[in-house]
C-alpha cells in the first residue's frame, strides 16, 4: 500500500452492452486479470457498494474517487460513496453528471428507428426478420408474489381503479393473468382474452366493460380463473388470461412502454407446479431486471410458505446488491389493520426484521392499504359504481386514515427526490395516505431508471443489425467506381466461377454431413451446473437426512410425517429452482453449440468462396420441453413401518393415606409409569428403503434432463443445417447474381452513385447511433 493519496477515475455507460465501465488507476486502466474487470460489463447498482474496501484493500489507504454517469447513477454512487466514509474508509469524492439522460436519448433514438423503418434500404431486411421484431419490443415486466390472503387481487384492483380481478381469502389465482397497461382505455373497461395451457387461443380478445352495475360480466374471468379445476379437456382448459386495462397510477415520460404486470399464483400453488418455476425463472432474470412486487399480509407475515422463496430472494439481493434491492420491492398490506391499534413503524420495522431474517438485508418495504386505495380510486374515477356497502366503507375510511397524522403511510416510505416531485401532481392527498400512490411512483421511477438503458440498448442492436445487413451489398456496389472494363472483365470471371461451383455443391453437402453427425457435448458452464447441483445441494441434503434418520430409528407417527414432509418440501423446492435455470442453461447451450456451428461454417466459406459471402442469417429454435420428476410416491411411510408399542410417556404419584402408609410400614412417596400406546415409525428401515429409489430416480433425471439438453443442441444443428440448404444457393446465387447484373449494368455509373448515397446515409445512422450512446460530461 501506498501512503500518496491516489486518484481514481470511474466512467459508467449504461447504454453500452460491453464495458460499461472503465476504471482508472492513477490514470492507468485497471489491469485487466484484477477483480474490477468484472464490474466492466455489469449495471453499476450491482457493485458500487463493494468497490471500496476493494480499493482500500488492494490499492489505497486513501484516494480521491472521481465518477462519471447518469445522474441516477451518480446518486447511486454518492449513496454509496457515503456509506463507505461512515465505516471508516479514507477518501475523497466527486462526481460528473453526463449530457442528456436516459428519457431524452431514448427519444432521440425512437425516432431515429422510425425514419430508418421508413427508409426504402432497409424494408427488405425488416420484413419477416425476428430477431429484429425481438429487439425493438418494448415490454417491461412487473411480477407480482405472494403467498395466500395477502390481498394480491385486491392490490392489483386498485392500480386498475376497479374490482376486475376475484378477490376472496382463499387460492382465488389458479392461473396466470398478464394484464398490459393500455392508457387509451377508460377507467373500467377492459379487453380480455385467454389461451389454454399450450399457448392456443381459447377466447380471441373481448370487451370487459365494469362501468355498468347491470353487467354480468365480471364473473367471466372467475370462470375462466376456475375452470384449471372443472376443466379436463387441456384445449379448453385455461393456461392465461391477458387483460389491457389503464394502470392509471403508473406515469411514464416516456409512453412508448407496454408495461406488462403478471399475477401469479405464487411458488406454493399446488395445482400448477410450472407456476412456481415461472416465478423463479422471472426472480433469476437479471438481463430483463423485471420488478418483483412480493406482497405481505401485516396481520400475518411469518408464514411458512414465505420463507423458500425469500431463502432465494436472499441469495439474489447477495449476489446483485443494490440492483437487487431495487428491483425486489416488499408491500406491506392491509395496513388500515394498524390504524388507530397498532404502532405502525413498529409493525413496519419487525416486517424487516423478518425479511433479514431470511438474509435480505436493508429491504425497501412500502406499507400500504390496497383495499382503500381501491375504494378511493373508483370514487375518484367512477363513482356511480359505488355500491351502499361501499359507501359505507368509504365514509369510515375517510374518517379514520384522516383522524391522525400517524395514519399517513406514505410518511414512513424512504423515497428520492424524483419520486417526491412525481407525487406532488397527485391531487387527492386521502389516496395518497393510503401510500400506493406512493409505491407507483417508484414503479415508475424504476422504469425509466432501469428499463429505458436497456431499451436503448436493445434498439441500438436493432438498428446496427439492419447496417449490417444493408452494407455489404452497397458497399459491394461502391467498390466498382473507378474500375477499368478490364478489370470489370476479370471480375466477372471470378464470379461466374463462383457461381459454377456453387452448382457443383458436392463439397457444401459434405459439409452439411459433417456437420450433422458431429457429437455434441455439454459446455463447461452447462455441466458444471448440473454437476454443482448434485453435490452441492441433493445430495447433502440426502446426508443430513439419513444422519437425522438412523439417529432417531424409532419415532413417533406424527413427527416422522413432519419430518418427511419438509423432505418432501425441501427436494420439490430444489426441483423447481433447478427447472427454473434449465430454460437459461438450454439457451446458454444452445449459444455454445450455435457459436460452434458458426465458426466451422465460416471457416467453411472462407476455404471455399476466399471471403466473397456474408454469413447466412440462422434462426435459432429454443425448444426445452422438461421432464418432472414425483419424488412422493417414494416419500409416504406405508404400514410395513408402523410398529403399535407401549411407551411410557410419563409418571403419577399415588395417593396412599397415612393409615395405608403405617399399614406398609413405607412412608415413601410411590409413583406408577403412564403408559400410552403408540403408532412408531421405523425410520431407519424406512430410509434405507427409500433412499436408494430416491438417489436413482433423481440421478436418471439430471441425467434425462441434460440429454434433452443435448438433444436441444443436436435439434438446433439440424435446424441450423436445414436452413443453410434451404438458403445458402438461393442466398448465394442472388449475391453473385446481383454482382454479375452491376458489372454489366450499362447505367453503372448512377448505379455506383446511389450506393455511396446509401452508404452515407448508413454512416449518418451509424454516426447519430455513436452520438445517442455517447457518454459526455455536463459543461464540456
Amino acid at each position: 500500500m501506498t501512503s500518496t493519496k491516489a486518484h481514481v477515475e470511474i466512467i459508467h455507460n449504461p447504454f453500452s452492452e460491453n464495458e460499461k465501465t472503465k476504471i482508472l488507476l492513477n490514470g492507468h486502466e485497471a489491469d485487466p486479470d484484477s477483480k474490477y474487470s468484472d464490474y466492466k460489463n455489469l449495471n453499476l447498482q450491482s457493485w458500487c457498494n463493494a468497490i471500496f474496501d476493494e480499493l482500500k484493500e488492494t490499492c489505497f489507504e486513501d484516494y480521491h474517487l472521481e465518477f462519471t454517469g447518469l445522474a441516477v447513477d451518480c446518486e447511486d454512487m454518492r449513496e454509496a460513496a457515503e456509506a463507505a466514509q461512515e465505516k471508516g474508509i479514507n477518501f475523497s469524492y466527486t462526481d460528473n453528471v453526463v449530457k442528456k439522460n436516459a428519457t431524452e436519448r431514448l427519444s432521440e433514438l425512437e425516432q431515429l428507428l422510425d425514419d430508418v423503418q421508413k427508409h426504402p434500404v432497409f424494408a427488405p431486411i425488416i420484413e419477416g426478420n425476428q430477431t429484429f421484431a425481438e429487439l425493438i419490443d418494448n415490454a417491461f415486466d412487473i411480477f407480482v408474489v405472494a403467498t395466500m390472503s395477502s390481498g394480491k387481487s385486491t392490490f392489483i384492483n386498485a392500480m386498475l381503479g376497479g374490482d376486475l380481478l376475484p378477490s376472496a381469502n382463499q387460492a382465488t389465482t389458479a392461473t396466470i393473468a398478464e394484464i398490459i397497461d393500455n392508457k387509451s382505455l377508460p377507467q373500467g373497461k377492459y379487453l380480455v382474452s385467454r389461451t389454454n395451457i399450450n399457448g392456443e387461443i381459447i377466447n380471441e380478445q373481448q370487451k370487459l366493460d365494469l362501468t355498468q352495475k347491470e353487467n354480468i360480466n365480471p364473473s367471466l374471468l372467475s370462470t375462466w380463473n376456475s375452470d384449471i379445476d372443472t376443466q379436463q379437456d387441456d384445449k379448453n382448459r385455461t393456461g392465461k388470461i391477458q387483460i389491457e386495462g389503464n394502470l392509471t397510477g403508473i406515469k411514464l415520460k416516456n409512453n412508448n412502454v407496454k408495461l406488462r404486470l403478471s399475477d401469479t399464483p405464487g411458488t406454493n400453488n399446488s395445482q400448477n407446479k410450472n407456476h412456481g418455476i415461472i416465478t423463479l425463472e422471472k426472480i433469476k432474470d437479471t438481463a430483463l431486471n423485471p420488478l418483483i412486487i412480493y406482497i405481505l399480509n401485516s396481520a400475518n407475515i411469518a408464514i411458512d410458505d414465505d420463507d423458500n422463496l425469500l431463502s432465494k430472494l436472499a441469495k439474489m439481493v447477495e449476489e446483485q446488491g443494490k440492483l437487487a434491492q431495487d428491483r425486489f420491492i416488499f408491500v406491506l398490506n392491509k395496513m388500515d389493520g394498524y390504524f388507530c391499534k397498532e404502532n405502525i413503524p413498529q409493525g413496519i420495522e419487525n416486517t424487516k426484521k423478518y425479511l433479514e431474517k431470511h438474509g435480505i438485508i436493508n429491504p425497501r418495504v412500502f406499507p400500504i392499504s390496497a383495499s382503500m386505495a381501491k375504494l378511493f380510486r373508483i370514487e375518484e374515477t367512477t363513482p356511480e359504481l359505488l355500491e351502499e356497502p361501499d359507501k359505507l366503507s368509504l365514509t369510515y375510511y375517510n374518517q379514520i386514515i384522516n383522524y391522525c397524522n400517524e395514519n399517513d403511510l406514505q410518511q414512513y416510505m424512504v423515497l428520492n427526490s424524483r419520486i417526491e416531485e412525481r407525487l406532488k401532481k397527485v391531487s387527492n392527498k386521502t389516496l395518497k395516505r393510503t401510500g400506493l400512490p406512493a409505491l407507483e411512483a417508484y414503479i415508475s421511477d424504476y422504469i425509466e431508471k432501469y428499463n429505458e438503458p436497456y431499451r436503448i440498448i436493445r434498439l441500438t442492436k436493432a438498428i446496427n443489425l439492419l447496417l449490417e445487413n444493408a452494407r455489404p451489398q452497397l458497399e459491394n456496389i461502391s467498390s466498382l467506381r473507378n474500375k477499368t472494363q478490364e478489370e470489370l472483365d476479370s471480375l466477372r470471371k471470378i464470379l461466374e466461377d463462383a457461381k459454377v461451383k456453387l452448382n457443383k455443391s458436392e463439397e457444401f453437402n459434405e459439409f452439411i454431413d459433417t456437420l450433422k453427425s458431429t457429437e455434441v457435448g455439454l459446455s463447461d458452464e452447462v455441466a458444471n451446473f448440473f454437476h454443482q447441483t448434485n453435490t452441492k445441494q441433493f445430495m447433502p441434503l440426502i446426508a443430513s437426512t439419513e444422519k437425522y434418520f438412523s439417529s432417531n430409528k424409532k419415532i413417533k407417527k406424527e413427527i416422522a410425517e413432519k419430518k418427511i414432509q419438509s423432505l418432501k418440501s425441501s427436494l420439490s423446492d430444489m426441483l423447481n429452482e433447478f427447472s427454473a435455470a434449465l430454460t437459461g442453461l438450454n439457451k446458454a447451450q444452445q449459444n455454445y453449440q450455435l457459436e460452434k456451428l458458426n465458426d466451422a461454417y465460416c471457416k467453411f466459406i472462407g476455404n471455399t468462396f476466399e471471403g466473397l459471402l456474408d454469413k447466412i442469417d440462422v434462426k435459432t429454435k429454443e425448444n426445452l420441453k422438461t421432464s418432472t420428476i414425483n419424488i412422493n410416491q417414494y416419500l409416504n411411510i406405508s404400514e410395513n413401518y408402523i410398529q403399535k408399542e407401549n411407551v411410557r410417556i410419563g409418571q403419577e404419584k399415588i395417593e396412599r393415606s397415612f393409615w395405608r402408609k403405617l399399614l406398609e410400614f413405607d412412608f415413601s412417596e410411590k409413583y406408577r409409569d403412564i403408559i400410552e400406546e403408540q403408532d412408531l415409525v421405523d425410520l431407519d428401515s424406512f430410509w434405507k428403503d427409500n433412499r436408494p429409489k430416491i438417489e436413482s430416480e433423481l440421478s436418471e433425471t439430471l441425467n434425462q434432463l441434460s440429454e434433452e439438453i443435448k438433444q436441444n443442441a443436436i435439434n438446433l444443428t439440424h435446424d441450423y443445417c436445414s436452413e443453410l440448404n434451404h438458403c445458402f444457393q438461393e442466398k448465394v446465387n442472388e449475391i453473385l447474381s446481383t454482382l454479375l447484373r452491376e458489372t454489366e449494368a450499362s447505367d453503372l455509373e448512377k448505379r455506383i452513385n446511389e450506393a455511396d448515397e446509401k452508404l452515407a446515409i448508413l454512416d449518418e445512422i451509424e454516426q447519430t447511433l455513436t452520438s445517442i450512446s455517447k457518454v459526455q460530461v455536463k459543461g464540456h
